[in-house]
């Protein structure tokens, strides 16, 4: 078996990629823990994997009372745009967590790192924003659920 690509000095990775390969690993856990503790609260049995979490959620919902007795459990419509963003998402973690880092590495151009790492961060808060919606959890104003959810972000520097 080969040696792993860090463990010779010449091919360690920059600090900037190091950070961002973090960042999308602990986004990605955070959105999966979030999904499967909401399907688990809502009686559900969520899958073992990201990916076919990510498809499910919905169509596991669809006849769940919502946690604000206003329906069934529905996507927003946001849902559309956040779907394809989570999905890269998973499929990044996944190049990651399995080793493959001429993928893994390559997906950072033509963004900086930690604008890429961000943009998936930034994914996660918004898939749990329109979960929490969806689910009839935050019934809050949209103007507040705005502000609360904003200050979740990471402004880049």
């Amino acid at each position: 078996m080969g040696t792993a690509m860090v463990d010779h000095p010449n091919r360690r990775v920059d600090e900037d990629i190091d950070n961002a390969l973090q960042v999308i690993l602990f986004s990605a856990f955070a959105l999966e823990y979030r999904m499967k503790r909401v399907l688990v609260s809502m009686g559900k049995k969520p899958p073992r994997n990201l990916k076919p979490l990510i498809d499910g959620f919905w169509p596991r919902l669809k006849d769940t009372p919502r946690l604000d007795g206003r329906g069934k459990c529905r996507a927003p419509q946001d849902w559309h745009s956040i779907e394809p963003r989570i999905k890269d998402l998973a499929d990044r973690r996944d190049k990651i967590a399995h080793a493959d880092y001429a993928h893994a590495l390559r997906f950072f151009s033509p963004q900086a790192p930690p604008v890429t790492a961000l943009d998936y961060y930034d994914a996660v808060i918004d898939a749990i924003c329109s979960i929490n919606v969806g689910t009839g959890y935050d019934t809050r104003p949209p103007k507040e659920l705005v502000d609360y959810f904003e200050r979740l972000r990471i402004v880049p520097q």
